[in-house]
Parts: structure tokens; sequence; C-alpha cells
């Protein structure tokens, strides 16, 4: 199949290149009877308007028009015919302008405001199109509004600002095994960032990028929107538009922000503090049937030795009844106990925590001319965590270039990298390994640190154990703890791309795109001998020699970890755009194309037991002893991830999509797209593989109608869609998936079946029907949207239980038969308080109700929840 799609690529750049030779040859020709001029659109802040309507006027109702839409930096190139005197330029929300041709080729159009309405222009990734013509459901954020606040991360920048995005995810909850954040989709491509957690899941994260460097972010909700995206799109997509430098410009930025953030556990708020804890215990007292009568000595004395208990509080009430200390004792303590407050959460919070710093300090260069722009940005961050010994820093470097080699001829360029450092404490005080109340410290009186000992925690068994075998001490002093067994990350990201662009007409172009990725993310952590986590587990790999001595299967020393997660992809696309207007009334678009991507990705780790760091040594140990040994000291699990663990996956997707649309006067639009997607993912069976993802849908623009006279009422769009997206889980497969390792009792390699053959395995459907309002009310101070969704998802991924019969392995297994429903509203409002020409207050907000429900999954369900 790759040989075919090489020999389909090579076909199709040679009939390029015949095309383009056969508009060079004929050029001199053409330019007798046309004209051709060139010129950028902007708005009354000198900013580029992409989208923008440019055309010809012609007072032939019957004549033809040229028309053409400008490009992302508001740039044009118009052929008319020689006889033309004017042109006119529009744009969504601005007053349309005529312009007297001249003798003069190069125009500057600078368009003023006539309203101010929400997302003039929607980038898909695909395409740009303006909002009036689009029929889906599109929320966009742009830079003008992240100005007022330096936000870190995707999440922040989204969260508030579009309805429907919460926690990461789009209108719900759409899968059960498959994947459920949003497809994220940089300068056009699509970008994943998929890492193992070293216990054989994939992970999705939000890919690499300088925040600074975001032009806009537009996020695509229903099907009419996504559904281009095929088989990765039922969870919506997230388009990022990076800055670009503007024509005749040089523009030099730069950004710092610090940000401080007090730290507080919050403990006063939401739990019990000692006083309470105290009075709970003295009730667990009173309440006990065993602490009256004539055994409640040896039931006291016996409940401490087995420690039951091991809270403060309760065992000073058990050393009353035990007859170790006397009553006034007991009160004494438990009432000094009652007076700490909430002393451990204190502790944790002077020693153990800190204030949250982060720096960030951004560079950008931007220069453009009328033939090249040029971008570069540096990014740098520099973050102290909540944890005291947790930090990161990481470094991003954006070069890009857009060059205009002929008329007819462009290349963009661009590469993306990333390098980051970091440390993470491991060890968490708010879990240190044993019970502790409000009233308890990690501080003694003295200064010192407090150890919890062996004797408060274990039972008199245990600790007879512990002693009489020669194992290693187990006390834990936590703020030692915090120190040791540090994480250490180092990771590497890059994005290049190349794009393409032949222009045959101003209506019809093509345009070739390759991006390559490369990504490795490292860890490593050395665990301290002297880390109660290293004592416990040599002590469990232990046996008695019965002399007051024992036996260490695992050797003593330093345990050192080691992982990486590297991925390499590609993603190499050709499409063909078309857009032209006919008789003026008349809007048609149309992309078509083709996709091919491959995500190949590994993970592999290893332990090295009693290592070390200054001459690099370590030793050798009997793994496959090790996975069977039966110790003295609890229980012993010893599996590949404590010695070697090795993962590979491997994604390839060969795509044809398409898109259309037609507007007719301004007034009605249709859409419709479709795309069909193969992949190993899916059923080998052409019966799968062959079904397509589509969506249609129809907009009207009521205010345009000429028997529409509201004077209050600027803009309002009535639109409707409906169509499938797909979704896929990256860890399932048609073919049987089977584990292998050595094997430690008859040597050799053995294999273990985790899932049967599922042939007829396939994408997930969701089915989204989204009906949409769009207005601009009181010239335009108040706009924004009304959305109702229903989403219906069908062939999802569920276990069902197997034929007991097939055997252990096929217990359960992964089949697409869940069903699951979502259902909610959205509504987005911005409205300008004041408004002149020497500030602007504006007021916005968001609201979005969804309700997720699993309506089948082997059987009928009836779980929902509202969100």
């Amino acid at each position: 199949m790759e040989k075919n799609v090489l020999h389909d690529i090579r076909l199709k750049m040679e009939f390029l290149l015949l095309c383009a030779m056969l508009v060079l040859s004929v050029s001199p020709a053409y330019a007798q009877r046309n004209r051709t001029i060139h010129g950028i659109v902007v708005d009354e802040n000198k900013e580029p308007l992409p989208a923008a309507h440019v055309k010809q006027v012609n007072d032939d109702p019957k004549g033809s028009i040229a028309a053409v839409i400008t490009d992302i930096q508001g740039h044009f190139t118009l052929t008319l015919p020689y006889g033309t005197k004017e042109i006119e330029a529009s744009y969504l929300g601005y007053t349309s302008q005529r312009i007297k041709l001249t003798a003069t080729n190069d125009y500057y159009i600078a368009l003023q405001p006539s309203t101010e309405l929400l997302d003039e222009v929607v980038v898909t990734g695909y395409q740009t199109i303006s909002k009036e013509r689009a029929t889906g459901a599109f929320s966009k954020v742009d830079a003008k509004k992240l100005e007022t606040q330096r936000l870190s991360d995707m999440g922040s920048m989204l969260e508030g600002r579009v309805a429907g995005y919460s926690d990461g995810k789009i209108r719900g909850v759409t899968s059960m095994n498959g994947l459920t954040t949003p497809l994220y989709v940089i300068d056009g491509f699509p970008v994943e960032k998929t890492t193992n957690d070293g216990y054989g899941n994939w992970i999705e994260s939000v890919p690499d990028l300088n925040m600074e460097d975001i032009e806009s972010i537009t996020v695509l909700k229903d099907a009419a929107a996504t559904s281009i995206y095929g088989a990765r799109a039922a969870n919506g997509v997230v388009v990022i538009t990076t800055k670009r430098a503007k024509k005749d410009e040089l523009n030099v930025s730069f950004s710092a922000t610090l940000t401080l953030q007090p730290y507080d556990t919050y403990a006063d708020k939401y739990l019990a503090g000692s006083s309470t804890m105290v009075e709970l215990e003295r009730e667990w007292s009173r309440q006990n049937p065993h602490l009256s009568g004539d055994n409640v000595q040896s039931y006291a004395q016996t409940v401490l030795d087995n420690m039951s208990y091991s809270s403060l509080g309760i065992r000073n009430i058990l050393n009353y009844y035990a007859g170790h200390i006397s009553r006034d004792q007991m009160e004494s303590n438990l009432t000094n106990l009652a007076s700490q407050g909430y002393r451990y959460y204190r502790d944790i919070e002077k020693y153990g925590k800190r204030n949250p710093f982060s720096q960030q300090y951004n560079l950008n260069i931007g220069k453009g001319t009328e033939k090249n722009t040029f971008n570069a940005s540096v990014s740098y961050r520099n973050n102290q965590l909540e944890d005291k010994y947790s930090e990161n820093r990481t470094i991003g470097i954006n070069l890009q270039n857009s060059t205009k080699m002929t008329s007819w001829l462009t290349l963009d360029v661009g590469t993306y990298l990333n390098y980051g450092k970091g440390t993470t404490q491991s060890f968490n005080l708010f879990s240190p390994g044993y019970t502790y109340m409000p009233y308890n410290g990690l501080v003694n009186g003295d200064g010192t640190y407090y150890t919890n000992t062996e004797e408060e925690r274990y039972s008199l068994y245990n600790l007879n154990l512990l002693h009489n075998n020669g194992l290693y001490n187990l006390d834990i002093t936590p703020l030692d703890e915090i120190k040791m067994n540090q994480t250490k990350n180092r990771d590497f990201s890059n994005r290049t791309f190349a794009r393409l662009t032949f222009k045959f007409t101003d209506w019809l172009k093509y345009t070739a795109s390759f991006q390559y990725e490369y990504a490795e993310y490292k860890t490593e952590q050395l665990k301290s001998k002297d880390s109660y986590e290293v004592r416990n587990k040599v002590n469990t790999f232990s046996t008695s020699n019965n002399d007051g001595t024992s036996t260490f299967a695992l050797p003593y020393g330093n345990i050192f970890f080691t992982s990486s997660n590297t991925t390499h992809a590609y993603n190499f696309r050709q499409q063909l755009d078309f857009n032209k207007t006919f008789a003026d009334v008349h809007d048609v678009t149309m992309i078509l194309g083709t996709e091919t991507r491959e995500n190949k990705l590994e993970y592999n780790d290893r332990t090295l037991y009693n290592y070390d760091p200054q001459l690099l040594t370590y030793s050798l140990i009997d793994a496959g002893a090790l996975s069977n040994f039966r110790g003295q000291w609890g229980y012993a699990s010893f599996g590949q991830q404590n010695f070697a663990y090795i993962r590979e996956l491997i994604n390839r997707y060969v795509s044809v999509y398409s898109n259309a649309a037609y507007t007719y006067d301004g007034k009605y639009m249709v859409s419709g797209s479709i795309r069909w997607d193969k992949t190993n993912l899916f059923s080998t069976g052409s019966k799968y593989q062959k079904r397509p993802i589509w969506s249609v849908g129809a907009g009207w623009n009521v205010d345009r109608e000429k028997f529409f006279h509201v004077s209050w009422v600027n803009m309002l769009k009535l639109r409707a869609s409906y169509g499938i997206g797909g979704n896929i889980a990256k860890n399932s497969a048609p073919y049987m998936i089977a584990y292998y390792s050595n094997n430690n009792q008859v040597g050799g390699i053995q294999g273990t079946i985790s899932s049967r053959p599922n042939p007829n395995l396939r994408w997930e459907k969701t089915t989204t029907l989204n009906v949409g309002v769009d207005f601009a009310l009181l010239g335009n101070r108040l706009n924004g949207s009304i959305e109702y969704y229903n989403k219906r998802g069908t062939d999802l991924l569920a276990n069902t239980n197997g034929v007991p019969t097939e055997g252990w392995g096929y217990s359960t297994y992964s089949i697409n038969n869940g069903k699951m429903t979502n259902q909610g509203f959205e509504l987005t409002l911005s409205g300008d308080v004041i408004r002149n020409n020497d500030w602007n207050w504006n007021i916005s907000g968001v609201l979005g109700y969804n309700k997720n429900k699993v309506t089948y999954a082997n059987q009928q369900l009836k779980t929902s929840s509202d969100s």
C-alpha cells in the first residue's frame, strides 16, 4: 500500500508541474487582456483581515465578476479585465469600501468597523472562512482577549472563555475506553502528544507550544465543523493559529511575567481539627463495650500489642486502661493534643510546601515585506512548584518564514523546538506511609525533624520479626524523605513543516504540506538506599536464616530507574482549494484533498539495583527467581516494571476528504463535508474501512432579508447541522493482542493473550445534531450565540464477557457495542458597557450545560450525570 501511495504522489506532482508549465506558457497571451493587482486589507488598527472579500465592480448585471478571499495575512492577488474601474472590499462587521483603480498595481485598503461581532473569521485548519458563511458551531479566543492575562497553559486559556469546554473536554465525555480529549491542530497540522505511563496506558496531553505565540484559538464543536478531521474528531478540535509578521513592518516585542500564588492547604475550611478528632476518640472509648468490666486491662494491652489503632489519642486512652499511665496523665495528654489545632497541615505548609512562583520571558521578532514574512520567538519559563523540591524549566524556539517566490508560488517553512528540564518530589507528605491526625507534627518541640518509629506503626509480632531477623530499620522521617528519590526529567520535542502553494488562478490553488515530529521525554530517579521505600523493598525480598540473620534476594543499595518516551510522526497532505463568486451572488467554496499520517510511539524503561552513581556500577539480579519470591516481610511482587519494560505503538492513516459550501447573496448557506479514513487501527475488512465520516449544515442570515426591519437587531443568523464524527482507541487493534516475556520456570519465551482477534473492530461513531442562533443587538453593543446539541455515540468500545471455552485470555474483551448520549445547551454573551474612542469596557460570559448518559454497555443502563 505504501508503494501505491508514493506512486500516486509522484503522478500528482508530475501533473502539477505540467499544469504550472501550461500556466506559464499562456501567461503572455493572458496578460494582453487582463491586469493583475495586489494588496492588503486591514482594519482600523492596521491589523490584517484574513478572509476579507475583494471583488471586481461590474455594472453589467449579466457580466462575470472576478473575486478573491484574502489570505491569513490579509494579502490578496486579483486578476481583472483591463477595463475594470473599481474593486470592492468587504468584511463581516466592517463597512464595505469601493476603491478606484489607478495605474498602480498595489493597493492598501483600510476598512472601518460598522459592527463589532464575535469571531469574524473561522480557521478550521484546512481553510479559513468568514463566520457569516459558517454553518457549524465554533468558538474563538483571539490574542486581544488574552492580553489582559498571562496564562501558562491551554486549559486556563479556554476555561470560562469557551462555552462547553470543561476539564480539558468539549461537550462532555464521548467514549468509554477510547480517547476523550480533543484533537489539537497547530497551523493546519494535527499534533498529538502521546506518552506511556509505564503501566501500558497511553496518555494524551496538550502539545508543546509557546503560549505567547498564539494569535487565535478556534474550538470546533459540532459535526459540520469537525467531521473534516475524520476518525479523531468526535471529541472536538482545538485549532491554534500562531502569529505572523505584517507587511512592511519590523515588530520586536518582549514580555516578562512573574506569578506568585500563596499556598494554603485550606484544612481549616474543609477538615476536622484536633479538638474535634480528640472528642471523636473520647467518644470511641465511651461507646466501646470492651473498656468496661473485668477484662478491660487485658483487652487494652492486646489492642496496643496488635497496633489496631495507631493514633496518639486512642493509644493514650488504651495506655490508661492498660495501667501504664494515670487518668490525670491521660487527660493532660488528650487536652494537649486537642489544643494543637491544625498542626500537621501547618507544618506541611511551613516545611514541605512553598508559594508557587513562575517566571516567563518572551521575545518575538517579526519582519514582513511584499514577498517575504519572517517570525522568530523565544520563550523561557522557570516554575518553582508548590512542593519544596519540585521545579521545571523550559525554553521554546519558534521560527517561521513565508516566501512568495512568484505570483503563483508560495513557500512556507517553519520549525518549533522545545527543551525542558525538571525535578519532581516523589514523597507525598499527605500520604507519608503512616496514619496521622491534625495534632501530629513534622518537627519536634526542640526543632529536630519528627521520626515516625517502627514502634508507632507495627504490631508486637511484626516488631519481633524485624528485630529478630536482622531486617533493615523502617523508621520514617518525612522531612528527610522529601529530599530523596526525586525524579528528574529531560524533554525535547521538535516540529518542522514545509508548505508549497501553487496558485493556478484567483479561484483555484493547490497546496502540498509536510510535517515531521520528533519528541523524546526522559526521566531518571535515583532511589536512595537510606529512603524508607528502598529499605522496605529490600526487606520484602528476604528470607529468615533462623539465626538472627536473613538472606536478601535483592541487594541493599541505591535503585536507579530510567525511562524514555520517543515519538516519530509525519503528516503529508495535498489539497485543492476552489473559491469563486458567480454573478456577484453565488459564492462557491470547495476543498478536495488526501492525507497520509503515521505516528510511531516507543516506550522503554529499566531498573538497576545496588547502583553507585559515582562508579556507575550495579549488581545483577535474578529476575526469574524474584518474580516467584515468597518472603517473610509483606507481599513480594516483582514484574517487568521492576526490571525492564518495552512497548511500541504504530498508528497509520491514509485519508481522502472534501468540503463544499454554497452561499446565495450572502443570505442562505449550505455546506457539506465527507472523509474516508483507512487505518491499521480498524478492521482489515473493506466493510468497515470504507465507511465515511460526513456532515451537512445550513444557515440563514435573517438580517439581510429585505423584509427584516428591526432597528435594534444588527445581525441575526440561524444555523443547523447534522453529521457523524469518529473516535479511536490507540491501543486497540483488529488482531489478537499478546504480551511476551521470559518464562522463569522452564525457560524460553511465553506469551499472554490479552485480547482476542476482533475482525469487526471499527471507529466509534458519534452523530451530532446542532442548532444555533448568532445575534448582535443595540448597535452591536450586545452580541453572542445560543446553541443546542444532541450527541449520540454508538459503536463505542465497551468491555464484554467472552466465551468460556475460548480460554482465560478471552474472559473479557472490548467490542463496538456501547452507546452514550450527550445533550446540552450553550450561551455566549459579550456586551460593551462603555465604548468610545478613548477606552472600552466589555463584559462577557459563557454558560454551558451537559447531560451525559450511558445507555448501553452489554445491557440497558440508566446511569446519567449532569454537569
